[in-house]
């Protein structure tokens, strides 16, 4: 593609639309410098940041994911969506620990985002923190009731724990609305 028809020649949204398209076709190099050039034009292009580590990641190279997406916490250090898909990159990494403040970091910066919420609740979980995984997700099941993840997520770990009869309670609110 010579020209963007969908958008301005030169903006960072069309320039990441072709690196897109690029790594689509297999041409890893252009679409690198695509995503390079989209974040060169704006250093707080989110989209330019997490594509970019996104093609690393499926190159098998997630050290290199995460390089970029600490340069992007960098120049935009409040940004959930930044510190969640750096915290994902951490838990493939098997580095929990630092896996676990960043996506609290995501919930901190976005305390609405659902998705959030359920992903932490499961990293501090797999961590050993059952109890603070569920204090997490019944905040977030009263902030987002109807939502399966949350709730499947708190009968699983009152299961896990023990605890059959909160289990049930929210296996009953889970049937409700997915009989």
């Amino acid at each position: 593609i010579r020209d963007c028809v969908s958008c301005l020649v030169g903006s960072e949204m069309c320039i990441r639309d072709r690196g897109n398209l690029h790594a689509a076709q297999g041409e890893t190099a252009r679409a690198v410098a695509a995503y390079e050039t989209a974040i060169k034009l704006n250093s707080a292009y989110i989209p330019g940041y997490v594509n970019l580590a996104d093609l690393y990641r499926a190159q098998g190279d997630e050290a290199k994911a995460e390089n970029v997406l600490r340069g992007a916490a960098a120049q935009i250090p409040e940004s959930a969506d930044i510190h969640h898909v750096l915290g994902l990159s951490l838990v493939r990494q098997q580095r929990t620990d630092e896996a676990v403040r960043e996506l609290k970091r995501a919930t901190t910066l976005n305390p609405q985002s659902a998705r959030y919420l359920y992903v932490y609740a499961v990293a501090l979980n797999s961590t050993g923190k059952a109890d603070e995984a569920i204090l997490v997700l019944q905040g977030a099941q009263t902030a987002h009731p109807n939502n399966r993840d949350i709730l499947a997520a708190l009968v699983a770990f009152h299961r896990d724990s023990g605890n059959e009869a909160e289990a049930q309670r929210y296996a009953q609110k889970l049937r409700a609305i997915s009989p």
